[in-house]
């Protein structure tokens, strides 16, 4: 964790739909739009390794548990923060 870091700090500016010791799932404060955040300082190096699958595969969970039919998929293109995993969250229109 780094003092400074948007993500690090994760102040409730958003909406927050779910937290864990691990993740939080939350409105970007940027574009508004639900996303999961890895809460630990890093980025996975190899995004074919084994742990970024398992990793991926728990966020596909906990979103899934939190939205339900309405989740359609992750936007993944870590574009302002590359320090931390991070995935947009598409969800079908209500």
């Amino acid at each position: 964790m780094r003092h400074g870091c948007p993500l690090c700090d994760l102040a409730k500016f958003t909406h927050w739909y779910y937290e864990n010791s691990k993740y939080v799932i939350c409105d970007c404060f940027t574009c508004k739009t639900p996303m999961i955040v890895l809460r630990e300082h890093k980025m996975p190096s190899c995004p074919t390794c084994r742990s970024w699958k398992e990793t991926e595969g728990e966020m596909e969970l906990l979103v899934e548990e939190t939205f339900g039919e309405r989740f359609i998929g992750f936007r993944k293109h870590q574009r302002k923060i590359k320090h931390h995993l991070h995935f947009h969250i598409l969800l079908k229109e209500e």
